[in-house]
């Protein structure tokens, strides 16, 4: 019976220290998970307030259809992200009583005169991006006869590449703010006040279609 015994405590406690193995390997486990999301949720969310701007830079547009003739008469629409028109900002020369329109070469020519923004975006474990967390979305719509025959983003022409852009020092006449939202009627253009800067000059080429319905989407 005692070498029985003796025999059987061995497995005994053979089995106890698996056991004990295993509890110890769970708890170093959930301890290590913790210690990750933790991890995640002190480096992988932050709050960055940042500022950022629109540079001065006049777009050149060249309207013409496909034989190559200019159109005239094609009016500039400048429509923010939620579809609304939007007046003066960003772009200067736009606003009520005041819309850019191609001439008889077809040359259409609208400028920013730098607009500075910013917000505060929140970002969730790197990825998740809640807020103000890049530039605002503007759309550049152009109509011809009432109809849209074009259409560009903002940005695309504003944060054009160096090598599709020139640069040229030349003075515009420009509302002030409180001119435009101030109620009264805007003045005369010759009596605008002048802005004398050096200007991005991005240049873009628009095929009028004489097909219903055929957009071009730069």
């Amino acid at each position: 019976m005692r070498d029985a015994q003796a025999y059987a405590s061995p497995e005994v406690d053979a089995n106890n220290t698996s056991r004990s193995f295993l509890k110890l390997f769970a708890v170093v486990a959930v301890a290590f998970l913790a210690v990750v999301v933790s991890g995640l949720g002190i480096t992988g969310s932050y709050t960055e307030i940042w500022d950022g701007g629109y540079p001065y830079v006049a777009c050149e547009f060249t309207f013409h259809d496909t034989d190559g003739n200019p159109v005239s008469g094609v009016q500039l629409e400048v429509i923010r992200e939620s579809g609304v028109v939007r007046h003066h900002w960003p772009i200067d020369d736009f606003y009520i009583g005041r819309v850019p329109v191609s001439d008889k070469n077809g040359k259409l020519i609208f400028h920013c005169c730098g607009h500075s923004y910013g917000g505060t975006c929140h970002t969730y474990f790197h990825v998740i991006k809640i807020g103000d967390c890049g530039a605002p979305e503007y759309t550049c719509n152009f109509l011809h006869n009432g109809k849209l025959v074009a259409s560009v983003p903002f940005n695309d022409l504003a944060f054009a590449p160096e090598s599709q852009s020139t640069r040229q020092g030349r003075t515009v006449r420009i509302p002030t703010p409180e001119q435009v939202y101030g109620g009264a009627a805007i003045p005369a253009v010759d009596d605008l006040p002048e802005v004398t800067r050096e200007f991005k000059i991005v240049t873009r080429s628009i095929i009028v279609q004489n097909s219903e319905g055929h957009v071009t989407r730069l």
